[in-house]
């Protein structure tokens, strides 16, 4: 398969996927939260309480644009925000119990989509599933850390 046919039928079936995928794991959830505000929220939860700074970090996303989800999510009682004792500059953002609640209803909605579509795989079906995965996603992350093998083959055939 080449480049071109690959990336047409990943576009495809990436499509179908995110769009039935999304409507399920929001099941229950209020519309206007979409998914940029569940992974915030999802981030908060795994660090504790943050800084707005460590949001836009690590969602690649601006200051602003994270801001703006906070807004939205405070409005609708999703998040905290406190100011430091020490620095009144410095904002911590937490989750509500509307804000955990609304992850535990997701987390619910992730074990049934996971029960539906992937329990039928083998255990060795599965495995391979992560691996590959996990490799991707490795790539990604380490993609401007180290050079690539055809950077590295490249680079030792020009010495």
């Amino acid at each position: 398969m080449d480049a071109d046919q690959f990336f047409k039928h990943h576009d495809r079936i990436g499509f179908e996927i995110t769009k039935k995928l999304s409507s399920q794991i929001r099941e229950g959830v209020n519309p206007a939260i979409h998914h940029s505000h569940i992974y915030l929220l999802m981030y908060i939860r795994n660090e504790g309480t943050c800084m707005v700074t460590d949001i836009a970090h690590h969602l690649g996303i601006t200051l602003s644009a994270v801001t703006s989800l906070i807004n939205k999510l405070f409005k609708m009682n999703m998040v905290t925000r406190v100011r430091s004792e020490t620095d009144r500059r410095i904002v911590f953002i937490g989750l509500t119990n509307e804000g955990i609640d609304i992850l535990n209803i997701i987390d619910q909605n992730r074990q049934k989509i996971f029960e539906k579509y992937l329990l039928d795989l083998t255990d060795e079906e599965l495995k391979a599933y992560f691996n590959v995965v996990n490799k991707i996603a490795e790539n990604i992350i380490n993609y401007h850390k180290k050079p690539t093998k055809r950077e590295e083959v490249t680079s030792q055939t020009n010495i």
